[in-house]
Formats: C-alpha cells, sequence, structure tokens
C-alpha cells in the first residue's frame, strides 16, 4: 500500500474541492476511451463515479449519505472556486479581465451540475 499526500492545494476548507480537476481529468480519459459523451452534461463519468466512491468511503465524517451529499454539492461549488482561483492569478500576471471563455464554461458546468442533482429547474 502506497500512501502519498498532495499539499499543493492544501487548504482549510472544503476537502472535495481540489477533487475536481481530478475528477476532470478522469472524464477526459473516460471520453478518450469512449466510456463517456464528450458533450458535458453534468453526471458523473464512470471514472468519475469511481473516484467519488473511494472518497466517500474513505473519509471519516458522518454517515455515507451525508458524505455523498458533501461531495456532490462540492462538485456543484467547485468549479466557481476554480474561476476565483484563475481570476486572481489572472490579476497577478495584470490581466484584469481574466479568461471570460474559462468563467463561461465553467459557470455553465456548475448549473449542469447542479441540474443534473435534482436542484432547480432544467428548462
Amino acid at each position: 500500500v502506497m500512501l502519498i499526500f498532495d499539499w499543493e492545494e492544501g487548504s482549510i476548507g472544503c476537502p472535495f474541492f481540489s477533487l475536481f480537476r481530478l475528477l476532470f481529468d478522469a472524464r477526459q480519459l473516460d471520453i478518450e476511451q469512449g466510456r463517456s459523451p464528450a458533450v458535458y452534461d453534468g453526471n458523473y463519468s464512470p471514472g468519475e463515479l469511481a473516484i467519488r466512491q473511494v472518497y466517500i468511503e474513505t473519509l471519516p465524517w458522518r454517515t455515507l449519505a451525508e458524505r455523498a451529499r458533501a461531495f456532490d454539492l462540492a462538485m456543484c461549488l467547485a468549479p466557481f472556486r476554480t474561476i476565483h482561483n484563475g481570476m486572481l492569478f489572472a490579476a497577478a500576471q495584470g490581466r484584469i479581465k481574466g479568461n471570460p471563455r474559462e468563467c463561461a464554461m465553467l459557470s455553465s458546468w456548475a448549473v449542469q451540475r447542479w441540474e443534473a442533482f435534482g436542484h432547480g429547474s432544467k428548462t
């Protein structure tokens, strides 16, 4: 058994936010291997589901159902955290406007994931 500590995104806060990038990479792999549609629909791909399951089963916090809900809500909010971090990075480089295309894409993903979990209207 190997244990790896990844402190790249270490912070005090929601333990699931840093998984957003890992899930993105898992989705890309699923797309490349034909296990998931290339068009983002807000639902988890098979690779994302596997990662989600491992994390909610392993985290020693509350009940399994509460961990699953917390994970799903964090994945709805994580795109906004990514936008915020991107804007801070862009501002540090003197790019006041940031990256509008990335902001639009990530905002869309957040809404689609929110709707995929049964929150809000799908109209």
